[in-house]
């Protein structure tokens, strides 16, 4: 950015300035330097609020003696100047009209030991919102700062470029959220907190509106190839129930409290919560619902009487052993045998209760080893009461992911055993970091 001819213009010293490389003969480091702190080209963010916008420019004073007193002074540019600023750096600024701005006092002064100084710019936004070329012309309001103390001529001048943007509300993260229940425990369950902020600074009370329609989620469903449920009527109530952002705040945190007791184990519900009304200003379109997928699962059956009941073969030295798959340790890994050629299929089954108890299967989750999930294609999951019977619970077409992959049945399924059975391979790294069973024992 060259300002060096604009500043010459203003302190009349052009002699001293226009030399560009003679600047260290000139400028003392030790002397007391002023210079303007947001220097150079800045975008002024302006919030249609109805109201005008404060923008503070900082003044820095700076030198090996604080104990120095200084004065300076701020004006807005000429016309001429901004001219010449515009052929020196290829840019087309326009003047901001004087009726769409106010300086509040163009004088600053440096006390012994004082360093930072304001000078305030009140911008009216909706004057300068109505300017009837605001689309095609990129206006300006030049500063420059002089004093006849030594100034910085590199930061000597500031461009404000106000720039116009609609205030607006906002929901939520724009993902939609996961969140897995498990049944049993508490009755009543809360969401993560659910976010809406005003992204400008907010001076009034603002009420919100939130829905939860069923029309919300046949319209998910529909667009995304899904079958979720929504939530029965009267399981879940909003907190606060009703939201309002407060004056002198952005952020306001809302939460769901379902009742578990209305739900069933098995399924997949889709919470939709939309911002649909706000007392003032505006919804942002692009953050203005926010969905939860919750699934409701039974809870995980304790690892800790389990045993490997048969196996058809591990990798010695490579991995953990089969007693890997239930050590509730993603980490621990059963690797099949590959030293003397992998041959599939590769099986562990596991005793999940004694002979005097049952459990009751619904869903079946599987860790791939977490430093190379690569092996595994096709792995079976199979149930049996006696450890000889065995039949199909569900088939998983495994991918080479370190997350919880879930082989849910048709219908829970009574078993004390269950056998994985990986019956296709990507390559020999065939292996298994965990298994957890989902389900109750009677």
């Amino acid at each position: 950015m060259k300002i060096n001819k604009i500043i010459a213009g203003v302190l009349l010293l052009g002699s001293l300035i226009a030399c560009e490389d003679k600047r260290e003969d000139y400028m003392d480091p030790y002397a007391t330097t002023l210079y303007i702190t947001n220097s150079g080209e800045s975008d002024i963010t302006l919030y249609r609020t109805g109201e005008s916008t404060l923008y503070r420019l900082g003044i820095y004073k700076a030198g090996a003696f604080n104990d120095t007193k200084a004065s300076a002074e701020v004006n807005v540019m000429d016309a001429a100047n901004l001219q010449l600023y515009n052929a020196e750096n290829g840019t087309s600024y326009k003047m901001l009209p004087q009726n769409c701005y106010s300086v509040s006092g163009s004088k600053v002064n440096f006390g012994s030991g004082q360093n930072n100084q304001y000078i305030d710019v009140t911008f009216e936004t909706e004057t300068i919102a109505q300017l009837t070329d605001l689309a095609t012309s990129e206006y300006v309001l030049p500063m420059v700062l002089t004093s006849s103390a030594t100034i910085n001529p590199d930061k000597s001048v500031a461009m404000l470029k106000p720039e116009i943007v609609k205030a607006m509300i906002s929901l939520g993260n724009g993902t939609v959220e996961d969140l897995t229940v498990a049944s049993g425990g508490e009755t009543i369950f809360s969401t993560d907190e659910i976010l809406v902020s005003a992204d400008f600074p907010n001076k009034w009370d603002i009420s919100l509106t939130i829905s939860n329609t069923d029309d919300l989620v046949t319209a998910y469903n529909e667009s995304n190839g899904t079958d979720y449920l929504a939530l029965p009527s009267g399981s879940y109530t909003l907190d606060p129930a009703s939201p309002v952002l407060k004056s002198g705040v952005q952020n306001l945190s809302l939460k769901y409290n379902i009742d578990k007791s209305k739900l069933k184990i098995g399924s997949k519900y889709l919470l939709p919560v939309q911002l649909a009304a706000v007392s003032k200003f505006e919804i942002n379109p692009d953050r203005a619902i926010q969905y939860i997928v919750i699934e409701y699962v039974d809870p995980i059956i304790a690892q800790s009487n389990w045993t490997v009941s048969d196996y058809r073969d591990y990798e010695n030295g490579d991995g953990d052993g089969p007693d890997a798959l239930i050590d509730d340790n993603i980490d621990t890994y059963w690797h099949a045998q590959w030293s003397t050629g992998s041959q599939l299929p590769s099986w562990i089954t596991i005793k999940l209760v004694d002979l005097a108890k049952t459990a009751t299967i619904s869903q079946i989750e599987l860790y791939a080893r977490q430093n190379n999930a690569s092996g595994p294609k096709t792995v079976e999951i199979l149930t049996s009461m006696d450890g000889v019977t065995f039949e199909l619970f569900g088939t998983l077409d495994f991918k080479s992911v370190i997350t919880a992959q879930k082989v849910v049945g048709a219908q829970p399924v009574q078993a004390r055993y269950v056998k994985m059975n990986i019956t296709e391979k990507n390559n020999d790294s065939v292996a298994m970091g965990e298994m957890y069973v989902r389900g109750t024992v009677e």
